[in-house]
Protein backbone atom coordinates (compact mmCIF):
# COMPACT_ATOMS: atom_id res chain seq x y z
CA UNK A 1 0.00 0.00 0.00
CA UNK A 2 2.96 2.21 0.54
CA UNK A 3 3.75 2.37 -3.31
CA UNK A 4 0.24 2.69 -4.25
CA UNK A 5 0.61 5.95 -1.53
CA UNK A 6 4.05 7.43 -3.21
CA UNK A 7 2.12 6.73 -6.84
CA UNK A 8 -0.79 8.48 -6.11
CA UNK A 9 1.11 11.55 -4.45
CA UNK A 10 3.20 11.46 -7.79
CA UNK A 11 0.00 11.39 -9.71
CA UNK A 12 -1.36 14.24 -7.80
CA UNK A 13 0.89 16.14 -8.96
CA UNK A 14 1.20 15.60 -12.16
CA UNK A 15 -2.81 16.54 -12.49
CA UNK A 16 -1.81 20.04 -10.69
CA UNK A 17 0.71 20.53 -12.73
CA UNK A 18 -1.65 19.98 -15.63
CA UNK A 19 -3.85 22.23 -14.45
CA UNK A 20 -2.10 24.46 -13.59
CA UNK A 21 0.05 24.57 -16.99
CA UNK A 22 -3.40 24.57 -18.72
CA UNK A 23 -4.96 27.72 -17.00
CA UNK A 24 -1.56 29.56 -18.04
CA UNK A 25 -1.54 28.64 -21.36
CA UNK A 26 -5.47 29.66 -21.80
CA UNK A 27 -4.43 32.21 -20.60
CA UNK A 28 -1.89 33.18 -22.96
CA UNK A 29 -4.48 32.31 -25.50
CA UNK A 30 -7.01 35.11 -24.13
CA UNK A 31 -4.28 37.43 -23.80
CA UNK A 32 -2.80 37.11 -27.35
CA UNK A 33 -6.25 37.14 -28.64
CA UNK A 34 -7.32 40.13 -27.10
CA UNK A 35 -3.86 41.51 -28.37
CA UNK A 36 -4.17 40.55 -32.03
CA UNK A 37 -7.50 42.50 -32.01
CA UNK A 38 -6.18 45.68 -30.78
CA UNK A 39 -3.32 45.29 -33.00
CA UNK A 40 -5.06 44.74 -35.84
CA UNK A 41 -8.31 47.35 -35.02
CA UNK A 42 -7.26 50.33 -33.48
CA UNK A 43 -3.49 50.28 -35.01
CA UNK A 44 -4.10 48.05 -38.34
CA UNK A 45 -0.83 46.24 -37.68
CA UNK A 46 -1.79 42.69 -36.96
CA UNK A 47 1.30 40.40 -36.11
CA UNK A 48 1.07 37.16 -38.62
CA UNK A 49 2.57 34.38 -35.74
CA UNK A 50 0.02 35.45 -33.06
CA UNK A 51 -2.79 33.44 -34.93
CA UNK A 52 -0.17 30.26 -34.72
CA UNK A 53 0.89 30.70 -31.53
CA UNK A 54 -2.19 30.48 -30.15
CA UNK A 55 -3.69 27.33 -32.18
CA UNK A 56 -0.52 25.99 -30.64
CA UNK A 57 -1.28 27.01 -27.13
CA UNK A 58 -4.64 25.94 -27.74
CA UNK A 59 -3.53 22.33 -29.05
CA UNK A 60 -1.13 21.85 -25.60
CA UNK A 61 -4.22 22.65 -23.57
CA UNK A 62 -6.47 20.51 -24.78
CA UNK A 63 -3.71 17.43 -24.45
CA UNK A 64 -3.23 18.78 -20.71
CA UNK A 65 -6.56 18.89 -19.93
CA UNK A 66 -7.01 15.25 -21.18
CA UNK A 67 -4.75 14.26 -18.69
CA UNK A 68 -6.07 16.15 -15.74
CA UNK A 69 -9.53 15.25 -16.68
CA UNK A 70 -8.23 11.44 -16.53
CA UNK A 71 -6.77 12.47 -12.99
CA UNK A 72 -10.16 13.87 -11.78
CA UNK A 73 -12.52 11.32 -12.81
CA UNK A 74 -14.00 14.21 -15.35
CA UNK A 75 -14.06 12.07 -18.54
CA UNK A 76 -17.35 11.18 -19.96
CA UNK A 77 -18.49 7.84 -19.57
CA UNK A 78 -21.61 6.11 -20.63
CA UNK A 79 -22.87 4.09 -17.67
CA UNK A 80 -26.14 2.28 -18.84
CA UNK A 81 -24.58 -0.98 -18.18
CA UNK A 82 -22.89 -0.50 -15.13
CA UNK A 83 -25.65 1.29 -13.36
CA UNK A 84 -28.17 -2.01 -14.01
CA UNK A 85 -25.45 -4.60 -12.85
CA UNK A 86 -24.17 -6.01 -9.90
CA UNK A 87 -21.29 -4.98 -7.73
CA UNK A 88 -18.71 -7.92 -9.90
CA UNK A 89 -20.06 -6.77 -13.59
CA UNK A 90 -19.45 -3.18 -12.41
CA UNK A 91 -15.83 -4.17 -11.48
CA UNK A 92 -15.00 -6.24 -14.85
CA UNK A 93 -16.38 -3.11 -16.44
CA UNK A 94 -14.27 -0.92 -14.52
CA UNK A 95 -11.25 -3.03 -15.06
CA UNK A 96 -11.80 -3.68 -18.53
CA UNK A 97 -12.40 -0.27 -19.04
CA UNK A 98 -8.89 1.37 -17.73
CA UNK A 99 -7.33 -2.31 -19.66
CA UNK A 100 -8.68 -0.63 -23.13
CA UNK A 101 -7.91 2.41 -22.36
CA UNK A 102 -3.83 1.79 -21.81
CA UNK A 103 -3.94 -0.64 -24.40
CA UNK A 104 -5.26 2.07 -27.00
CA UNK A 105 -3.01 4.65 -25.56
CA UNK A 106 0.01 2.54 -25.71
CA UNK A 107 -0.73 1.82 -29.59
CA UNK A 108 -1.55 5.20 -30.59
CA UNK A 109 1.58 6.92 -28.59
CA UNK A 110 3.33 3.80 -30.52
CA UNK A 111 2.31 5.03 -33.74
CA UNK A 112 2.49 8.90 -32.86
CA UNK A 113 6.57 8.37 -32.17
CA UNK A 114 7.00 7.44 -36.21
CA UNK A 115 5.49 10.97 -36.98
CA UNK A 116 7.91 12.82 -34.54
CA UNK A 117 10.86 12.39 -36.94
CA UNK A 118 8.70 13.76 -39.96
CA UNK A 119 7.68 16.65 -38.05
CA UNK A 120 11.16 17.42 -36.71
CA UNK A 121 12.20 18.45 -40.48
CA UNK A 122 9.67 21.59 -41.00
CA UNK A 123 9.05 24.44 -38.59
CA UNK A 124 6.27 26.38 -38.05
CA UNK A 125 5.33 28.62 -40.46
CA UNK A 126 4.76 32.21 -38.96
CA UNK A 127 6.61 32.04 -35.73
CA UNK A 128 9.36 34.11 -35.05
CA UNK A 129 11.70 31.11 -34.08
CA UNK A 130 12.25 28.11 -36.24
CA UNK A 131 10.48 25.24 -33.68
CA UNK A 132 10.13 21.94 -35.01
CA UNK A 133 6.31 21.46 -35.58
CA UNK A 134 6.57 17.61 -33.42
CA UNK A 135 6.68 19.84 -30.09
CA UNK A 136 3.22 21.33 -31.01
CA UNK A 137 1.64 17.81 -32.33
CA UNK A 138 3.09 14.70 -31.78
CA UNK A 139 5.19 15.78 -28.18
CA UNK A 140 1.80 17.05 -26.77
CA UNK A 141 -0.19 13.98 -28.11
CA UNK A 142 2.25 11.62 -26.59
CA UNK A 143 2.27 13.91 -23.31
CA UNK A 144 -1.53 12.62 -22.80
CA UNK A 145 -1.02 9.22 -23.68
CA UNK A 146 1.44 8.90 -21.20
CA UNK A 147 -0.51 11.28 -18.44
CA UNK A 148 -3.67 9.30 -19.02
CA UNK A 149 -1.97 5.76 -18.91
CA UNK A 150 0.00 6.80 -15.83
CA UNK A 151 -3.51 7.76 -14.23
CA UNK A 152 -4.98 4.32 -15.36
CA UNK A 153 -2.66 2.22 -14.16
CA UNK A 154 -3.09 3.52 -10.87
CA UNK A 155 -6.77 2.87 -10.87
CA UNK A 156 -5.98 -0.72 -11.63
CA UNK A 157 -3.30 -0.97 -9.43
CA UNK A 158 -5.27 0.40 -6.35
CA UNK A 159 -8.13 -1.33 -7.98
CA UNK A 160 -6.17 -4.90 -7.69
CA UNK A 161 -4.64 -4.22 -4.38
CA UNK A 162 -8.61 -3.39 -2.96
CA UNK A 163 -9.65 -6.65 -4.52
CA UNK A 164 -6.65 -8.68 -2.70
CA UNK A 165 -7.03 -7.33 0.12
CA UNK A 166 -10.93 -8.12 0.09
CA UNK A 167 -11.86 -4.58 0.63
CA UNK A 168 -14.90 -2.62 -1.08
CA UNK A 169 -13.57 -1.05 -3.97
CA UNK A 170 -13.50 3.27 -3.67
CA UNK A 171 -14.13 5.68 -6.56
CA UNK A 172 -11.86 5.27 -9.67
CA UNK A 173 -8.94 8.56 -8.53
CA UNK A 174 -9.55 8.70 -4.45
CA UNK A 175 -6.51 8.11 -2.84
CA UNK A 176 -5.61 4.18 -1.33
CA UNK A 177 -6.20 3.84 2.40
CA UNK A 178 -4.41 6.17 4.96
CA UNK A 179 -3.15 8.92 1.91
CA UNK A 180 -4.84 12.58 1.58
CA UNK A 181 -7.21 13.46 -0.77
CA UNK A 182 -7.41 16.70 -3.58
Amino acid sequence: MKALLIYHALIRRLGLLEVGAGIFLLAAVIVLVFSQVVARYLFDRPQAWVEELCTYLFIWTVFLGAGAAMKLDRHIRVSSFEDSAGAGFKLFLRLLSFSVTVTALAVVAFYARKFIAVEMRSTSIALPLNIPRAFFFSVPLIWACVSISLSALYVLGRDLAHILAGAQLPPPFSPPAGGEDY
